[in-house]
């Protein structure tokens, strides 16, 4: 017995060991396995729900670590797709060249077709066509499935529409459709009929495109969300062609709604666009500034496009120059192994291969040297582009969004009939006093932004600040009046020149008192006093919750972009308004304090007399 114990110990703990190894494999395996089926469901509702696609993807994270290479590599092709569908071209195409590098590392060709072809749409998407049509061969080339191969046709056609080669499209909208159905692919089926509609109205077919339209609506596959939005958007537009603006109407109202469910801007850029165009023809003007001015905000959402197509053009460029470096490298090469053969028996040879070789390598380093100078430059045009279009854009956005809310607002008032007739002719006069001081705030803004965009260009001159301040609070009346603020100016008794480029004053305080009337309470009062010492300094006060600590550090040390909170009545802002208020300040040689009061916040602006 004695003897027996030992033993049995010895099996009991090799028995625990292997139960507690099986526990953990089955763990991981099970982790792995909802990973990958969460991974699917995101896939199968990558078009026609992209919101319950992505939060099947979100799902997925929780059962997958960085070490799980493969399922990584797979939710950033799925991550990519809903990116492309939401027109987040700059993140999708990072998320596709991540996932196309694993699948080519690791020599997964019929996955790195995926990658190829997702490439190839973000091309697409920013108007790199023939670039694209090239990433779309090389997935035709390698995908291994028939019903991959349908997407890859499909999307060679998309391209061909654009550039309006017709001939090639209906060859490749056919065999995608019939692959498509071979393989019971409805997002295949529908889209080629969408194309093959959009090609007929772009070649004058209009009665051909109607029917193809409405055989994608009609399908007994249903079609998803975006398909239906394109389809009804194309309906839309053929009607309008054809003049039956009631159609017309009819159906960009639906292909709008299904745009919204989609959350694609593009759609809802197009979509809006449509019902613009219609309602300008039925003579609607409200309306049709109203869908107008939607359609430009979700255009502005798509402006990182044209960042992402010059970033990509730089790339392509990179990628030139990188060729040739490499070819100088292999030509290097070649021509020491041919230097190592010919010294075995031919040493005369040697020398005068050898000095070839020298003056080779001179002239080889020299053209590195060009190339390498050429890639610095390419880099430092490719920064400087990105932000002055960033700067140019945010901008205009953000100053021109207030004054077109308060008139947008009184023409809805005015559309309802809530205002007597001395009440309207009291509206038309301030809308008019409104579009005077807006149409004066876009050529500031032209020439602000024009300035900023070949350079800073300050001209300094005696400025009457409080003559500025006054046009200024004309522009704010009818924000004010909105949440009963009463702004009270306090004229100093003594001069108010300041030395500052009025233009640049203008958009100083034009956005410290528009901040004032944001955190600013009903009811509440702004005050806008002067005080003097070495400097003019003009004080902009709202009555409020006191700005925090943290939040006047975070303005004065950030150098652009500001988190944005919301206002009293929940206004939005962009945070770009007192990065634009600590710019300007700077260039005119001037200074900002930010001061935290018992009741409210002072903001202090001081410039040279």
């Amino acid at each position: 017995m004695a003897f027996k114990r030992p033993i049995f110990y010895i099996l009991f703990f090799i028995c625990a060991q292997l139960s507690f190894s099986k526990t953990v494999l089955q763990a991981n395996l099970n982790s792995s396995d909802s990973a990958v089926y969460y991974i699917q469901k995101a896939k199968i509702f990558c078009y026609k729900e992209p919101v319950l696609a992505n939060s099947y993807l979100e799902k997925a994270r929780e059962f997958f670590s960085a070490k799980d290479s493969l399922i990584q590599a797979d939710w950033d092709y799925r991550k990519a797709s809903l990116l492309y569908i939401k027109g987040d071209y700059k993140n999708s195409i990072q998320k596709y060249k991540s996932a196309l590098r694993y699948y080519k590392n690791n020599n997964l060709a019929f996955k790195a077709s995926w990658g190829y072809n997702g490439i190839g749409l973000i091309q697409q998407a920013i108007g790199q066509q023939k670039e694209a049509i090239l990433n779309f061969k090389k997935s035709l080339k390698i995908a291994p499935k028939e019903d991959l191969v349908g997407s890859f046709h499909l999307n060679t056609a998309i391209s061909l529409i654009k550039l309006k080669q017709y001939d090639s499209v209906e060859t490749y909208l056919d065999k995608a459709l019939l692959l498509g159905r071979k393989a019971n692919r409805r997002e295949v089926i529908h889209m080629s009929l969408n194309r093959k509609a959009q090609a007929a109205f772009l070649q004058g077919d209009i009665e051909k495109s109607i029917l193809l339209y409405e055989s994608v609506l009609n399908n007994s596959l249903e079609p998803s969300n975006w398909e239906k939005s394109f389809a009804y958007a194309g309906l839309a537009e053929d009607y309008l062609a054809l003049g039956d603006l009631a159609k017309a109407e009819d159906n960009a109202i639906i292909a709008y709604q299904n745009a919204l469910k989609s959350n694609g801007n593009w759609d809802l850029q197009r979509n809006t666009k449509i019902l613009a165009d219609i309602y300008e023809a039925k003579g609607d003007y409200q309306q049709a500034n109203k869908f107008l001015n939607s359609s430009y905000q979700y255009k502005d959402s798509l402006v990182q496009n044209d960042f992402i197509r010059k970033f990509n053009l730089m790339e392509l460029e990179q990628k030139e120059i990188e060729n040739q470096q490499l070819l100088t490298e292999k030509e290097i090469d070649e021509r020491r192994l041919l230097f190592n053969s010919y010294i075995i028996g031919f040493i005369i040879v040697v020398v005068i291969v050898l000095g070839a070789f020298l003056i080779h390598y001179k002239k080889t380093d020299k053209q590195k040297a060009i190339l390498n100078e050429k890639l610095e430059t390419s880099n430092q045009l490719l920064e400087r582009l990105n932000e002055d279009k960033i700067k140019l854009f945010s901008i205009l956005s953000h100053d021109l969004r207030s004054p077109l809310a308060s008139m947008s607002q009184l023409l809805d008032l005015l559309r309802q009939d809530l205002f007597t007739v001395e009440e309207k002719e009291e509206v038309l006069k301030q809308m008019s006093l409104q579009l005077s001081s807006t149409s004066l705030l876009l050529q500031n803004l032209l020439s602000w932004s024009k300035s900023q965009l070949q350079g800073v260009n300050i001209s300094l001159e005696k400025v009457n600040i409080v003559s500025v301040v006054d046009n200024l609070l004309k522009v704010f009346q009818i924000p004010a009046q909105q949440k009963s603020i009463k702004i009270i100016h306090e004229l100093p008794e003594r001069d108010s020149l300041v030395k500052a480029d009025k233009a640049y004053l203008e958009l100083i305080l034009r956005n410290l008192i528009s901040n004032a009337l944001k955190y600013t309470f009903e009811g509440g009062e702004i005050k806008i006093f002067y005080t003097f010492s070495e400097k003019c300094c003009v004080h902009v006060y709202n009555q409020g919750v006191p700005i925090s600590d943290k939040k006047i550090k975070e303005i004065l040390e950030s150098d652009f972009q500001i988190i944005s909170e919301e206002g009293t009545k929940s206004e939005l802002g962009t945070g770009l308004g007192l990065a634009l208020v600590k710019y300007s300040v700077k260039v005119n040689q001037g200074s900002l304090k930010i001061q935290r009061k018992k009741d409210g916040s002072d903001f202090v602006i001081c410039l040279n007399q």
